[in-house]
């Protein structure tokens, strides 16, 4: 006799910040109290804080290690720090026309800023090493040897990929018509 599996669905659309990624985690704990086998959440973003993304693939990969009960599948588009939510699944779907925008991590200065020098280069600092995060996490999924160099020189010039080439580069595990 074969047994079901209990699948449940997540929306995540709009902004990555922290009220979205709270109320994404809640829905997740809901469908495994639920019992559900695998959930699936659906991703449209055009991204938001890179902080949060990268909170969001720590706490389901290394955390909670949900990686391999979720599945990410991108409707439309998920750009900027968007992919690195969509990194925190083992399983992740992209339609082939679906859109994936890579660019460099940028802050806004304004020239009545009051921050010196020395606190400019601390920024630049942490910006470089939260660069570096970013490069890893990709890098990490991709399917060839020259990946680190890869997503930097996407990230530089911001790049834009179809979902056909995000299956290519083994960022995506699954390409849907």
């Amino acid at each position: 006799m074969s047994q079901e599996t209990l699948e449940r669905t997540v929306f995540w659309t709009g902004s990555i910040d922290s009220e979205s990624m709270e109320r994404v985690i809640r829905e997740i704990e809901e469908c495994r109290k639920g019992n559900a086998d695998r959930v699936r959440i659906i991703l449209s973003s055009l991204g938001g804080s890179l902080d949060v993304a990268i909170a969001f693939h720590d706490l389901i990969r290394y955390e909670l290690q949900w990686s391999n009960l979720i599945e990410i599948v991108v409707v439309g588009e998920a750009s900027s720090s968007a992919l690195m939510a969509l990194m925190a699944a083992n399983h992740r779907v992209a339609h082939e026309n679906g859109t994936f925008v890579f660019h460099e991590l940028k802050r806004h200065y304004y020239a009545d800023t009051d921050m010196s020098a020395a606190d400019l280069r601390e920024d630049a600092n942490v910006m470089e090493v939260k660069f570096d995060r970013v490069v890893n996490i990709l890098s990490a999924h991709m399917a060839h040897d020259a990946k680190r160099d890869t997503i930097r020189r996407w990230c530089q010039d911001r790049t834009i990929l179809s979902g056909t080439r995000m299956f290519e580069a083994g960022l995506c595990t699954e390409l849907r018509e």
